[in-house]
C-alpha cells in the first residue's frame, strides 16, 4: 500500500466563501444528473465542475466515525455521538482535514476495490456528491485519491484532474444540511438492496446512532423505532417484523463488537483498533453474542462471554482452519466442551479458568482453543456411538417382543407336536439376545 505523498491539503478554509463560489457555479451550470445508485430519489441536481481546494472531507461520515473511535481511543457507545460532533465543528481545521486524508487514501487502495490505480489513467469516473458548502457526501475516498494522483502523477494526468465533477445536493433556497446528506448517505450504505459500501462495523455505529436519536425513553418506544429503522433501510428479513428484528440485533451487535475489541485491548493487544477487527472475520462472531448482552450479566452470562472472546481470539490470533463463528453457531455444545475441559461447572470457576488463560501469552489461547474444539470432537463421536448402542438395542428389544409373540402364537396352535421344540428354540434366542443386551449396557457402562 503506497503512503500517502501529502503534508498539506489545499483547501478554502472559509466555509462560506467555498459555498458562495459553489452555489454561484450551480446556478449557471447547464447540466443536470440524479443521485447515483438511489432509485428512490428522481431529482435531479446542477452537476459542476472544481477546483479540489473547494472540497473538504466529510467528519460525519459512517466509514470516518469509527477511524476517529480509533483516533482517541472512545469505544464507549454512549460517547461516540459527542465525540463525532466535536470533530464536525472543527472540519474546516487543517489538522482534521490532513488526518482523514491519510486514512481515506488508505481505505482507496482496498485490494476489492482499488479507487487509486483506476484513477491513475486521468479519468474520474463517478461524480463526487457533495453540498453547497464543499463538503462530499459520496465519494470521499475517490477525492483523496485524486489528490494523490495529482500531486504524483504526470503532468498530463495532472490536467484531466485538475476540476472535478460534482453533483451539488441542494434545495430550492440553496441550501443543504447535515441531516439530509448524512441520509443520502445511509440510503446508499444501509439499504440491503443496495449494493453495501460500509464495512458491518461501520453500518451498525450508524443504525446505533440513529436509534439513540429516535428513542425516547419516557414514551418507550424502542420496537417502534426498530420497525422504522428497519422498514426504512429495507434491513434483512421478509417481514416487517424480521427487519425490525435486524435492526436489533445490529445495535446489539455494535455493543458487542465494542466490547470485544475492548476485551482484546484489556489481555496483552492494547493497540489493537476497530479497523484491525474490520480484517477478521467476526461478523457472525458478533452476531451469536448478542443474545447474551444484559445491563445485570449473571454471572452465567460473564463466563459465556468470557469463554466465547477467549475461544474467538485464540481462533484468530492461530488462524486456525474454518471460520470460528461455524464453531460457535452450536454455541452450548462448545459451551459444555469447555465446562468438560475445565472439569467445572461453578459460573465462578469457570471465570477464573478462563482469567487464568488470559494471563498466558496468546499463543495458550490458541492452545486452549484448540481444547475445546478437541473435546466437542470426542463428545460428538461419543454421542454418536451412544446413538448406534441405542439402535441395535432398541432392535433387540423389538426382536425380543416379536419373539415373545411368535411363543404366544405357538401356544395357541394346534401343533401341539411342534410347540416343545419351538419353545426351546425361542428360549436359546431369548438367551441370546439377553446377553447382548447386557454386552452393550456394560460397554456403555464404561
Amino acid at each position: 500500500m503506497i503512503e500517502s505523498s501529502l503534508t498539506q491539503i489545499d483547501f478554502v478554509r472559509d466555509q462560506s466563501a467555498r459555498y458562495k463560489y459553489i452555489v454561484s457555479k450551480a446556478k449557471r451550470s447547464q447540466e443536470n444528473a440524479r443521485i447515483t445508485n438511489l432509485p428512490s430519489e428522481d431529482k435531479t441536481y446542477s452537476v459542476v465542475s472544481l477546483d479540489p481546494k473547494y472540497l473538504v472531507y466529510n467528519v460525519d461520515n459512517a466509514r470516518v466515525r469509527t477511524f476517529l473511535q480509533d483516533v482517541e481511543e472512545e469505544y464507549d457507545p454512549r460517547k461516540i455521538d459527542e465525540l463525532i460532533n466535536q470533530k464536525y465543528q472543527q472540519m474546516n481545521n487543517h489538522d482534521i482535514q490532513l488526518l482523514l486524508h491519510e486514512y481515506l487514501f488508505s481505505e482507496a487502495q482496498k485490494k476489492d476495490y482499488d479507487i487509486f490505480n483506476e484513477l491513475q489513467n486521468g479519468i474520474q469516473g463517478d461524480y463526487l456528491e457533495i453540498d453547497c458548502d464543499g463538503i462530499v457526501i459520496d465519494g470521499n475516498r475517490r477525492l483523496s485519491a485524486i489528490r494523490e494522483v495529482i500531486e504524483t502523477g504526470d503532468v498530463q494526468i495532472k490536467d484531466k484532474l485538475k476540476e472535478i465533477k460534482c453533483l451539488v445536493i441542494m434545495d430550492e433556497t440553496a441550501s443543504s444540511s447535515r441531516h439530509r446528506n448524512k441520509e443520502i448517505e445511509n440510503l446508499k450504505n444501509l439499504s440491503s438492496n443496495l449494493q453495501l459500501k460500509h464495512h458491518f462495523i461501520d453500518q451498525d455505529s450508524e443504525i446505533f446512532r440513529q436509534f439513540n436519536e429516535l428513542f425516547d425513553p419516557e414514551k418507550d418506544n424502542a420496537s417502534q423505532v426498530y420497525q422504522d429503522i428497519g422498514k426504512k433501510y429495507q434491513l434483512d428479513g421478509d417481514t416487517d417484523r424480521k427487519k425490525a428484528n435486524d435492526a436489533r440485533m445490529r445495535i446489539q451487535r455494535h455493543k458487542v463488537t465494542n466490547q470485544y475489541l475492548q476485551f482484546r485491548k484489556d489481555n496483552d493487544e492494547p493497540t489493537i483498533k476497530l479497523n484491525d477487527l474490520k480484517d477478521e472475520n467476526i461478523q457472525f462472531d458478533m452476531q451469536n453474542f448478542t443474545k447474551f448482552i444484559d445491563e445485570q450479566a449473571s454471572d452465567e452470562k460473564v463466563a459465556k462471554f468470557k469463554f466465547g472472546f477467549t475461544f474467538i481470539a485464540g481462533h484468530k490470533h492461530g488462524s486456525l482452519p474454518g471460520s470460528s463463528y461455524k464453531y460457535l453457531a452450536k454455541w452450548d455444545d462448545f459451551y459444555k466442551a469447555f465446562q468438560d475441559v475445565t472439569r467445572v461447572k461453578s459460573s465462578e470457576k469457570l471465570i477464573e479458568k478462563i482469567d487464568q488463560v488470559l494471563k498466558k501469552d496468546k499463543d495458550e489461547w490458541t492452545k486452549f482453543t484448540k481444547k475445546v474444539i478437541q473435546k466437542k470432537k470426542e463428545n460428538d463421536d461419543k454421542k454418536d456411538e451412544d446413538d448406534r448402542n441405542k439402535e441395535v438395542i432398541d432392535s433387540l428389544r423389538k426382536t425380543a417382543s416379536d419373539l415373545i409373540n411368535i411363543q404366544i402364537a405357538l401356544d395357541d396352535t394346534i401343533l401341539a407336536s411342534d410347540i416343545d421344540n419351538s419353545k426351546t428354540t425361542i428360549e436359546t434366542i431369548e438367551n441370546e439376545v439377553e446377553r447382548i443386551l447386557k454386552e452393550i449396557n456394560q460397554l456403555n457402562a464404561d
